[in-house]
């Protein structure tokens, strides 16, 4: 097991953030609120699920990138040896993105990050049910 890394100014147990691989303007999709409550969902059912109890690192990291696509692989980065977080990523449709409700960016974007969080999950053998369940349900 693992000490708590102190070298890390959060105790978030997942980040969240995002990159654009296009020239699209997301400036009115509201997408940084969104990664917020996103983040804030997907890091209740971590807990809950005890996702971190047993795991090799503190806190998981989630880039969503802002793509032509809905990509259903997940890019594992590994372990990120200063921060003990575990890094992953996936690739959204930006153009779903723009034409999407507030909602249904929601939805969008929890069922990106879930992906990631469970595939880093399923790579460690951690627990994940809680985290499948929270797929594609309301904040």
């Amino acid at each position: 097991m693992h000490k708590v890394n102190s070298r890390v100014p959060h105790n978030r147990k997942i980040v969240i953030g995002g990159t654009s691989l296009t020239d699209a303007n997301l400036k009115g999709v509201k997408s940084l609120k969104a990664l917020t409550q996103v983040q804030d969902k997907i890091e209740k059912a971590i807990i809950a699920s005890g996702y971190l109890e047993g795991a090799p690192f503190d806190f998981v990291g989630v880039t969503i990138r802002y793509g032509l696509t809905n990509d259903d692989r997940v890019a594992l980065f590994g372990l990120h040896e200063k921060t003990l977080c575990y890094e992953g990523a996936v690739e959204v449709d930006v153009n779903g993105m723009l034409a999407a409700s507030y909602e249904d960016l929601i939805s969008m974007l929890t069922n990106a990050a879930l992906r990631v969080v469970i595939a880093i999950g399923e790579n460690f053998s951690l627990p994940t049910d809680v985290l499948c369940e929270v797929m594609d349900k309301p904040i």
